[in-house]
């Protein structure tokens, strides 16, 4: 593969086939599930206003408080990016007026990113007013980033690219693609993505007809970009039998080109979005075969046993429970025997998706261990910053997947929450 001389011409490629077509042929943006984001005008929205239960509300501000604790000096990349992981979870559970509530904390270019990120939960429940609000207040964000000391292009193309897909999904398409030329390689995913969900007419065509010149250019990010929008094109074309099988096969024909772990990282969201669908028989396929790139590669020991029980996490959601509680016992297994040469700040990040697993497959009890185990690794580290990281992250984990902790648990996390403090 030869890699094309500058970053222009790669997103030339990208882009310029469908940079000429016409907005109308978009498709128009659909309602989310009735959902109701609180309003900037004080309008009504499409369905009624969704609040966290109490469990949600309890994690979700537990989360928020030890993100927000990390100091901003000297840490404020690592706080920033641990109050925007809570964020991302508001969207996922449908809170979204949760996560408005949260985004004026954040103190740097993240800040921008909550807003896009607001925009295109918006858009897609058709609240037009207030996503293009959203939409001007993260360019702007966007745009003063870059007079802080040491600013760095990739962030405000980051802001830009989610600002894309927000205007993508109101069907602004010229719009869209102003706000987006010159991004930077490493934000094309999302964008191509969001482009291969709406675009419809010659711009989708189009966008067919680039995704294989994208892997021939030699640049990773392209190349995963175009792999994500082509996986993206077999989730939409779902009702089209022989168009999403040509996708499907285009994909299992080039996944050499891609590092395992991109390839990985694929198979699952293509088992997500089968999930999505109703497709549990597709999805367990989808993560038989993810678990034959598990296997047949080498990775950091943390990073195989976190997968592992990634997959079982999502043979639960297929309905397969034995295989769910054999995948997360068989990475807890794993855990043990490799929990020494495992450096301690990567020790619960390997064991909470088997916890996860485990609750997803009803079984409280051991799930409640398993979590309680991923608390204890997350306080061995002297350092109180990777310690909230950790709690944020193992917080995060239980809502997402309706795991309400016991009492004694609860409390645990509270007192560590307690006990952050210098040095951080």
């Amino acid at each position: 593969m030869t890699p094309l001389p500058t970053r222009v011409s790669l997103l030339a490629l990208v882009l310029l086939a469908v940079s000429c077509t016409r907005s109308s042929e978009s498709v128009p943006p659909s309602v989310d599930g009735g959902r109701q984001v609180v309003a900037t005008d004080g309008s009504t929205g499409s369905g009624p206003v969704q609040r966290p239960n109490a469990t949600q509300a309890s994690l979700l501000g537990l989360a928020f408080r030890v993100a927000s604790a990390i100091p901003v000096e000297p840490h404020v990349k690592s706080r920033s990016r641990a109050q925007e992981s809570v964020l991302l979870a508001c969207h996922e559970l449908g809170l979204h007026e949760l996560a408005l509530e949260y985004a004026p904390a954040i103190d740097n270019w993240r800040r921008g990113v909550a807003h896009a990120d607001l925009a295109v939960q918006l858009a897609r429940s058709g609240r037009k007013a207030d996503a293009r609000h959203h939409v001007a207040v993260a360019l702007r964000i966007g745009d003063e980033s870059m007079k802080a000391v040491g600013a760095q292009e990739w962030r405000r193309d980051r802001i830009r690219a989610k600002v894309g897909c927000a205007l993508l999904w109101l069907g602004d398409l010229e719009q869209a693609n102003d706000a987006t030329q010159g991004i930077a390689e490493s934000e094309l995913a999302e964008l191509l993505a969001t482009r291969a969900k709406v675009l419809e007419g010659t711009a989708l065509t189009a966008l067919e007809q680039s995704i294989p010149r994208m892997v021939e250019t030699g640049n990773l990010d392209v190349a995963r970009a175009g792999m994500v929008a082509a996986a993206a094109l077999v989730d939409r074309f779902h009702d089209d039998g022989p168009r999403s099988e040509a996708q499907r096969t285009w994909l299992q024909e080039n996944r050499a080109k891609v590092p395992a772990a991109i390839w990985f990282e694929l198979q699952l969201l293509m088992a997500g979005d089968a999930l999505h669908r109703g497709q549990g028989k597709g999805a367990l396929a989808l993560v038989e075969d993810a678990a034959t790139t598990l296997g047949s590669n080498r990775w950091l020991e943390e990073d195989r046993i976190a997968n592992l029980g990634r997959l079982a996490a999502l043979r639960a959601r297929c309905g397969d429970l034995a295989g769910a509680r054999a995948g997360a016992n068989a990475a807890l297994e794993a855990y043990a025997a490799a929990e020494s040469s495992i450096v301690d700040i990567w020790r619960a990040k390997a064991l909470r998706p088997a916890a996860e697993a485990l609750s997803r497959c009803g079984d409280l009890g051991p799930a409640a261990a398993a979590y309680g185990r991923a608390v204890e690794a997350g306080v061995k580290n002297p350092n109180s910053r990777p310690r909230a990281e950790d709690l944020v992250a193992t917080c995060l984990s239980m809502v997402l997947c309706g795991f309400e902790p016991p009492a004694e648990l609860a409390e645990r996390m509270q007192v560590v929450a307690r006990g952050l403090g210098d040095p951080w």
